[in-house]
């Protein structure tokens, strides 16, 4: 974990952030749970969601936010610029992974905690139970290279969701080749789609889409993803990432 003072508050660097349910709950097994976790990181980085949102088909809301639609104005309370930017993110599980950077000082440290307690107010609210809901506040590692920067994206955007999918596949290898893609492609919570496919959420704005892939330097076919997996497997990741 990163000194905070001396590196969340530099504007423009990438960051990447994590964090994990407590007890390995799986906070992430249901697609309105999915759903309400992304509304809250695009209302958060804007303001909040608006009153009484528990009445409301997140869903939908979810769809025009993948296809960079506006939402209603009645289902956000716009307060403050947007406080980061997103490059990456999956959700899986008991977890989440960010890839974002800061655009004011502060922006992550703001950003964090009101994306935590928002999603953790309406969970617990939802599944009766009080306490905390992530171990830790967050935690983040900052990017200093093209080479952190790519293995980022493959780690957030392909291993974590290959994690997902089949989780020994690191052990074992992968079962089904075409299917694991397949799941790559079809997994709505991650960033996959937006990076390696046509997808145009308003989470990755088309100039982050378009200067990641200058680094990446991959289409997401089959070969090149089996390619990176197998990476995983006979050398795992430089990065340290819980």
């Amino acid at each position: 974990m990163p000194r905070r003072k001396e590196q969340l508050h530099q504007i423009g660097r990438p960051y990447h952030i994590s964090n994990r349910a407590v007890e390995g709950r799986e906070i992430f097994g249901s697609k309105e749970d999915c759903g309400r976790f992304l509304f809250q990181m695009y209302a958060a980085n804007i303001g909040s969601p608006a009153p009484n949102m528990h009445r409301v088909d997140i869903d939908e809301i979810v769809q025009k936010l993948f296809k960079g639609e506006d939402i209603a104005k009645d289902f956000i309370r716009v307060e403050h610029p947007p406080l980061v930017e997103f490059f990456s993110f999956a959700l899986a599980r008991d977890r989440y992974h960010l890839g974002i950077v800061p655009t004011i000082k502060e922006g992550i440290s703001r950003y964090m905690q009101k994306l935590n307690l928002g999603f953790a107010k309406y969970y617990n609210l939802k599944h009766g139970r009080r306490g905390s809901l992530f171990e830790t506040r967050f935690q983040a590692s900052s990017l200093r290279t093209p080479k952190h920067l790519t293995s980022l994206a493959h780690h957030i955007n392909i291993k974590s969701i290959l994690d997902l999918y089949q989780p020994d596949w690191q052990t074992k290898g992968l079962n089904d080749q075409d299917d694991a893609v397949r799941f790559l492609n079809e997994y709505p919570y991650s960033s996959f789609p937006d990076i390696f496919r046509d997808r145009g959420s308003v989470f990755i704005p088309l100039s982050a889409r378009s200067e990641l892939r200058k680094f990446i330097k991959i289409k997401g076919e089959k070969k090149e993803i089996v390619e990176i997996a197998n990476e995983y497997i006979l050398k795992q990741d430089s990065i340290d990432i819980r």
